[in-house]
């Protein structure tokens, strides 16, 4: 059923569409990074200006106030390192690992056993992540 479905009605003209994609595709290089698209030490100040403080800590143990402490030659540290992972397109593995914080969902909970539907789960991230990828939303809010 499904071969049917998706089954193209004209043979030749999805062959050379096939064909036109697969050579663009070779040649295809990326869009290029331009300083549009670069971080700055203005930008990764600002996102660390408005982290909230008082959350709990990613599994690098590091909280917002760490940030927002620290001294002032940290959000130019950090701009070089986002934008060399940016350039290097590298990610470092330790950005997608996270905890779940099991909370319990708003019921009445008197005299019920409780099962796993009765929580709901939140993720603890990594702050340097959210820092990374905050970027396009504070880019989004500014005025």
């Amino acid at each position: 059923m499904y071969g049917i479905c998706c089954t193209s009605v004209n043979q030749a003209h999805s062959q050379t569409l096939k064909s036109d994609f697969l050579e663009l595709r070779r040649n295809y290089v990326g869009t290029p990074l331009t300083d549009e698209y670069r971080f700055d030490v203005e930008l990764i100040a600002g996102v660390i200006s408005q982290l909230k403080r008082g959350k709990a800590a990613g599994l690098d143990n590091i909280m917002a106030e760490h940030l927002q402490y620290s001294y002032p030659i940290l959000p130019c540290l950090l701009t070089k390192l986002f934008n060399l992972m940016f350039e290097f397109s590298y990610v470092p593995s330790s950005f997608g690992y996270n905890y779940i914080v099991p909370i319990p969902k708003p019921k009445d909970y008197h005299n019920k056993s409780l099962t796993s539907d009765d929580f709901r789960g939140i993720a603890i991230s990594s702050l340097l992540s959210k820092v990374y990828e905050s970027r396009r939303v504070f880019l989004i809010s500014m005025p």
